[in-house]
């Protein structure tokens, strides 16, 4: 099925204290598993099992200082293994955050997802398929492929310095915590210290 992610070198714009200062591009590769069956989950032997056909991604992502923020947007190249080249487009744009936003996240004890971009697992904050088509549009140069102007960087920097904004306004394990007296069945508000 899918090959290693391949990670280009992370780009760190010094003198940019407090604001999104790192930028990677992150190849994933595609893969034929109609022609190469890969053998996970019964791929090529059970009926039905096949993993199909997919094209390489090309994930874009940019890193606040503290590294507890991430927004990646991912791009389907439109290569594909085994077919002829189709023109990319924009899939997802998601931001990854290492803290809970909703107080059902408290309650529950949602643990962090496992994540490639934050240390210690995430929880994402924002996910959009439109978004991503509307900003890949706007700001992706298809002929750049994995180096992308400026323009871009600057573009998906904004808008994550937007998503983190929101996203500490809403941080839920500040305002809440699980309630010791009622079995996680509920939580409590946290008094200001």
């Amino acid at each position: 099925m899918m090959g290693e992610w391949q990670w280009q070198p992370a780009v760190i714009i010094p003198g940019r204290d407090g604001l999104f200062r790192k930028r990677q591009a992150v190849i994933v590769p595609g893969w034929d598993c109609i022609a190469h069956p890969c053998g996970q989950y019964g791929c090529g032997k059970d009926p039905g099992s096949s993993h199909g056909r997919h094209n390489d991604e090309w994930i874009f992502a940019v890193t606040n200082e503290t590294e507890d923020v991430v927004l990646t947007l991912t791009i389907n190249s439109g290569v594909t293994p085994c077919c002829a080249p189709e023109p990319p487009d924009a899939s997802d744009l998601s931001c990854h955050i290492a803290w809970p936003t909703s107080r059902e996240q408290i309650k529950i004890n949602a643990p962090p997802q496992h994540c490639s971009f934050v240390r210690g697992g995430c929880y994402v904050y924002v996910t959009t398929c439109l978004g991503a088509r509307k900003f890949g549009e706007k700001y992706f140069v298809h002929e750049l492929k994995t180096e992308q102007p400026e323009a871009f960087w600057a573009a998906l920097e904004a808008r994550a310095i937007e998503l983190e904004k929101s996203a500490r306004s809403e941080r839920a394990d500040t305002k809440w915590a699980r309630c010791p007296h009622c079995d996680a069945t509920g939580t409590v508000a946290r008094k200001a210290t």
